[in-house]
C-alpha cells in the first residue's frame, strides 16, 4: 500500500509507504519537514477514514488510470483514422481504451490536499468526485 501527495512548499511528487504512516516526512526535492495529519482507518479495516497527510476527512474515489495514456490512445488513432480515411483505428481505440479502463483498480483521493492512497480497501463512504466539494477546497 502506498501514499502519494505533493510537498505543501513546492508541489513536488512524493511517495510513502503504509509504515512510514504517522512519521514526520521529508520532501525529496526540498527537503521541507511535513508533519503528517492524524489519519485513521475505519476500525478493523483498511479502509482510509482521515488522510494522513492533511488529516482531511472528504475523499473521492476513481479509477487509477493514467489520462495521459489514455489521451495519448485516442490522438494516436485520430491521427491514423485521418491519415488512412478510415474510422477503425477509432474504434479499436475506444475498446482498447475501455478494457484497459476496466480492469484497473479503484484509488481513493482526498479532496483537500490531493493524496492519493493505492491499494487500500475502498469505503464505501467514499463517492464518486463531485465538483462542489472540490470547490470547497480551492
Amino acid at each position: 500500500m502506498e501514499i502519494n501527495y505533493q510537498c505543501p512548499r513546492c508541489q513536488w511528487g512524493q511517495t510513502a509507504e503504509e509504515n512510514a504512516i504517522g512519521q514526520t516526512l521529508e520532501c525529496d526535492h526540498c527537503h521541507e519537514k511535513i508533519e503528517p495529519g492524524t489519519g485513521s482507518f475505519v476500525s478493523g479495516t483498511q479502509q482510509v477514514e482521515r488522510c494522513f497527510v492533511c488529516n482531511g476527512d472528504q475523499f473521492y474515489r476513481q479509477k487509477d488510470f493514467n489520462r495521459k495514456l489514455g489521451l495519448g490512445i485516442i490522438i494516436i488513432a485520430a491521427v491514423t483514422s485521418i491519415l488512412t480515411e478510415n474510422y477503425l483505428p477509432l474504434g479499436v481505440a475506444v475498446v482498447v481504451d475501455s478494457l484497459i479502463f476496466l480492469f484497473l483498480p479503484l484509488i481513493t483521493i482526498c479532496y483537500k490536499c490531493k493524496g492519493i492512497y493505492r491499494a487500500f480497501e475502498p469505503n464505501p463512504t467514499h463517492g464518486r468526485f463531485e465538483l462542489i466539494v472540490h470547490d470547497k477546497h480551492r
